[in-house]
């Protein structure tokens, strides 16, 4: 997502009409309000994303497995709520505002739907594309036009 201003002319270059497909439909979401500012028409986003696709019957190419950005954001923010409990039980009392700081940060990610730590980490290498990967397809979702799309229809009912 953050990398889409830059690197529209890769969208643009795709034919219409243009899916947009992440796992559940949010980011794909936020990527066709974000190319629809920058002047991009012919977007549609695939509601529900890939998981609602799959739900349906539609078959899917698997890529590489990653662990998920909110794993990644269960095991740094328990991570350092550990590390500051244990440094204020045996270094300094004061430490134990990196708890209470992680708390107060999860609490708001619930309440907002936005979590910082989850874009920070979003925007980590291991959570990168390939450096020669489209625009199309870093972060996570992937625009394409239909013919174009790694995913079969799904079997008639």
């Amino acid at each position: 997502l953050d990398q889409l201003a830059a690197r529209v002319n890769d969208v643009l270059a795709m034919p219409a009409p243009r899916l947009l497909l992440c796992r559940t439909g949010q980011r794909a979401g936020m990527a066709r309000e974000t190319l629809a500012k920058l002047g991009v028409s012919g977007l549609s986003v695939i509601q529900g994303g890939i998981e609602a696709y799959r739900a349906v019957g539609g078959d899917t190419v698997e890529g590489k497995a990653v662990m998920s950005l909110e794993r990644q954001v269960r095991i740094v923010a328990g991570s350092i709520g550990a590390i500051g409990a244990l440094l204020a039980i045996f270094v300094h009392p004061a430490f134990i505002a990196l708890p209470l700081f992680i708390g107060v940060g999860q609490v708001f990610a619930g309440i907002s739907d936005w979590c910082g730590m989850g874009l920070l980490l979003a925007k980590m290498p291991w959570n990168r594309g390939s450096a020669g990967a489209s625009a199309a397809t870093a972060g996570g979702c992937a625009a394409t036009a239909p013919a174009g799309c790694a995913a079969s229809a799904p079997p008639e009912a």
